[in-house]
C-alpha cells in the first residue's frame, strides 16, 4: 500500500496520508522503513519524508531500528532527503545512549561542506545532543563549527551560535566568533 503511493505522487498531501496510515502500527512503519533502506533511489527518498514525520510523531517504531538506519547512512551515493530526514527527526527523539558514538560520529562527518545546508544544521543539533551527555566530545563539535565559520550560510552561523554558546556554557571556555 505505501510503495504505491510513493509512486503515486510526491506530495505533502501524500505524505500526510501515509503518517495517518501508518499510526502507531509497527508492522505498517516495517513496510514504509523497508522502503527507505531498500535498493530503489526514488522510493527511499519519497519514504524519507514520511519516516521523519512518523518517527517525531511515534519515535518508539523507530527507536528499535536506529541503528540500522544510522549504519545506512553510511552507505555513498544516498539522496540528501535521507540524511536530511533522519537527522530532523534525531534532534527530537531519544535514543539509546550505546547509539551515541555512532550517531555522533555519523552527525560530524555531515557536517562536512559537501553535505547541503539542511543536512549540516540538522547534523549539528543532534551531534550537540550528544555533546550535553558527553561533555567530552565538546571539543570536537566546537572544531567543526569554528572550520566552517567563516564561510557558512546565515542558516548554519544562527544554529552555530546557539550551539556555541551551550558549549561554552558546559565546557567554561569561550568561543572564538561572538554568539550574541
Amino acid at each position: 500500500m505505501i510503495r504505491k503511493r510513493l509512486l503515486g505522487s510526491h506530495s505533502k498531501a501524500n505524505t500526510e496520508w501515509i503518517i495517518r496510515y501508518i499510526g502507531n502500527r509497527p508492522d505498517r512503519f516495517n513496510e514504509l522503513l523497508l522502503l527507505f533502506l531498500g535498493q530503489d533511489p526514488v522510493l527511499a527518498q519519497r519514504a524519507a519524508w514520511s519516516l521523519g514525520y512518523v518517527a517525531e510523531q511515534q519515535p518508539q517504531l523507530v527507536q528499535p531500528y536506529l541503528l540500522e538506519i544510522v549504519s545506512y547512512l553510511k552507505k555513498d551515493d544516498l539522496h540528501d532527503a535521507l540524511y536530511r530526514n533522519v537527522f530532523r527527526f534525531l534532534q527530537f527523539i531519544t535514543w539509546d545512549p550505546e547509539l551515541d558514538g555512532q550517531i555522533f560520529d555519523l552527525a560530524i562527518n555531515c557536517m562536512h561542506p559537501s553535505y547541503a545546508v539542511a543536512i549540516r544544521v540538522f547534523a549539528m543539533s543532534t551531534a550537540w545532543k550528544v555533546v550535553q551527555r558527553h561533555p567530552g566530545l565538546a571539543s570536537e563539535l566546537k572544531l567543526k563549527i569554528e572550520e566552517q565559520w567563516p564561510y557558512a550560510s546565515p542558516a548554519f552561523k544562527s544554529r552555530a551560535k546557539k550551539i556555541m554558546s551551550g558549549i561554552s556554557s558546559l565546557t567554561h571556555t569561550p568561543p572564538s566568533f561572538p554568539v550574541h
